[in-house]
């Protein structure tokens, strides 16, 4: 195993936050791109361990989990190759502009472009539609969009692919929501097309911004089933319940998870007594991941004192429990 000098990290803003990016060669890499927070104050090293002919990079950096006040040393070890799922490892393929004067080109239906704050959406009062074109069908594609809003209450729209299945995305005032959704590979097989709509169900507006296709080589191709970020698309729904952030907290907790395809999922918090104290996904998803947040807040609205909560991921038969320690 031999140490390589031809690599180099540093931090930079990527979409609002501060990201980990590694060059190796002549590819740069986004280690971290963790939504809501920012990484700071790398340090990398790679080698290559030519028995079995591969490249390792190893990198700590400073994670901020509470702005200003929480932090953690998060490593992450990467191995320069083709892979699948979420992430800006895979090449961005399509940027699409929201909240311009004029809508983007992608664009099919809005009502118009707004900005809040750092923001700028395109929204409409029922539907959104875009129709992403160009789709190679021997690639696999994410589509990762953000919802925004400054209204009141809680708003709800789902994203949909080809009037498939889609995901559910609910999001508080001023607290942005980073969905990832792959695109159904029977999409875009026969015309390298595939129709996107954001349809809204509770609020005034659909609205979405920081819109992106990113490009995924499968892993396996051949086997006559296609992959997903945790698993094969066919047999019995599985799911990964990802690490939540911050833990302990002292206020909002991103909760994560990914399905081997679509299904039934029902995401719950319950307090130490077993009382169900907020549901945040109840009802069908597609494959792949997506990331929810707790606000700290109940059925109610309230806020719910400090202590041990349980967050229960059920999808079918599949049941994890993750605990989540509120401190205020």
């Amino acid at each position: 195993m031999q140490a390589l000098r031809n690599v180099r990290a540093w931090d930079e803003i990527v979409e609002g936050q501060t990201d980990i990016l590694v060059r190796v060669d002549d590819n740069i890499i986004n280690l971290s791109s963790t939504a809501g927070h920012n990484s700071t104050y790398p340090s990398v090293d790679a080698f290559y361990d030519d028995v079995v002919s591969r490249t390792l990079v190893n990198a700590v950096w400073t994670e901020e989990l509470v702005p200003n006040e929480l932090y953690e040393v998060a490593f992450k070890q990467y191995e320069p190759e083709p892979g699948f799922g979420p992430g800006s490892r895979h090449p961005r393929y399509v940027a699409v502009a929201t909240g311009d004067s004029s809508p983007s080109p992608y664009c099919e239906h809005r009502d118009g472009g707004i900005k809040y704050g750092p923001y700028s959406l395109d929204y409409a009062r029922e539907s959104l539609r875009y129709k992403l074109t160009y789709l190679d069908p021997v690639y696999d594609y994410w589509v990762r969009a953000v919802v925004y809003h400054e209204g009141k209450g809680r708003w709800s729209q789902s994203i949909r692919l080809d009037d498939s299945l889609g995901v559910l995305v609910e999001a508080e005032p001023q607290k942005p929501e980073t969905i990832w959704v792959q695109i159904p590979a029977k999409a875009y097989q026969k015309d390298g097309i595939a129709d996107l709509a954001a349809l809204k169900h509770r609020g005034l507006f659909s609205l979405v911004t920081d819109f992106a296709v990113y490009q995924a080589e499968p892993q396996r191709r051949g086997q006559g089933r296609r992959l997903d970020a945790v698993g094969e698309l066919s047999g019995p729904l599985r799911a990964t319940f990802f690490s939540q952030a911050p833990n302990p907290s002292t206020g909002k907790v991103l909760l994560s998870f990914g399905l081997n395809r679509p299904g039934e999922v029902s995401l719950r918090v319950f307090d130490a007594s077993g009382r169900l104290v907020r549901a945040l996904v109840d009802g069908k998803c597609l494959a792949g991941v997506r990331a929810v947040t707790w606000d700290g807040h109940d059925l109610r609205g309230r806020r719910v004192a400090n202590g041990i909560y349980f967050a229960k991921l059920q999808a079918e038969e599949d049941v994890q429990v993750r605990k989540v320690v509120l401190t205020r």
